[in-house]
């Protein structure tokens, strides 16, 4: 039997007050024009303010006053940022201010239903974190066909408050996909050297990993499984084991340290090494 562990993934993502448009990210400009300010005074707002000529919108708080005037709060996507607009019968203010929010972590799970990035969008309605979290496992599950089938997902993600309601979403802190019995997790991690920040594998402690993977493969096309249909005789069929995709000639390692104890050829699997390790397992190659 070939026993391996199947790893997990964590992720950060953002959270909104009000959206000025559903699942995509909105531009300063685009929300200027839907609450119809006239051309000065979108001119006036990039004069004082230049960066709202591209600011990522995370979002918006309307709120209406009377004589038709009303205040607009936008909460920048990327910094703490927080334009005030307030439009007066006789004229239009605007204040930039660096507030400091409130911060909770909220969780998200659901099943998936086709690909991860579609079902995100439907269940979050947003477009950076399923984007995040579809390319973060891109290389865990490369085909929608294998999240179909008894597929879920779930993360934690940092959520920011100003005034006791929630305005945007910060990064995805922790995030597991479950297809089958396969979980595949990762953390956000910074790299130190380019200060950027990215989705990695959690690795567990030495002491905790019953076996390592025993090749660098990009990935796991047929898990173990002992209702398996064979593919070809299309009949029930256990799989007793872990099948990793990798190009010819790339070496193999052992997945625990442990004695050969048979080696040989066998009809069902060719040419194969038997080893036995301290833990009592008897793995395959």
């Amino acid at each position: 039997m070939v026993k391996t562990l199947l790893i997990a993934l964590l992720l950060i993502v953002p959270a909104f007050a009000s959206r000025a448009r559903e699942g995509g990210q909105v531009k300063a400009p685009q929300i200027f024009e839907a609450q119809a300010f006239s051309e000065t005074e979108v001119r006036d707002f990039l004069g004082r303010y230049p960066e709202l000529a591209t600011l990522d919108v995370a979002s918006k708080i309307v709120v209406p006053e009377a004589d038709e005037s009303f205040t607009l709060t936008l909460f920048a996507e990327k910094t703490n940022d927080v334009y005030v607009i307030h439009k007066g019968a006789g004229q239009t203010e605007i204040e930039k201010s660096f507030v400091p929010f409130g911060v909770s972590r909220k969780t998200f799970e659901g099943e998936i239903r086709g690909s991860l990035f579609e079902t995100l969008m439907d269940d979050i309605k947003n477009e950076k974190i399923a984007r995040q979290m579809s390319e973060a496992f891109r290389e865990d599950f490369v085909t929608t066909r294998g999240l179909k089938v008894g597929a879920s997902y779930s993360f934690d993600v940092i959520e920011y408050f100003f005034e006791g309601r929630p305005v945007k979403f910060g990064d995805v802190v922790k995030a597991t996909l479950l297809v089958g019995k396969a979980v595949s997790e990762k953390i956000l991690t910074q790299d130190l050297d380019t200060l950027t920040w990215s989705l990695v594998p959690v690795i567990p402690e030495p002491s905790d990993r019953p076996f390592y993977a025993p090749v660098k493969m990009s990935r796991v096309s047929s898990l173990f499984n002992l209702a398996r249909k064979h593919p070809v005789k299309r009949r029930i069929q256990p799989h007793n084991g872990i099948d990793f995709v990798a190009p010819s000639g790339t070496p193999v390692f052992p997945a625990l340290e442990g004695t050969i104890i048979a080696m040989g050829r066998a009809k069902a699997k060719g040419k194969f090494v038997l080893i036995e390790h301290d833990n009592g397992y008897q793995t395959t190659y």
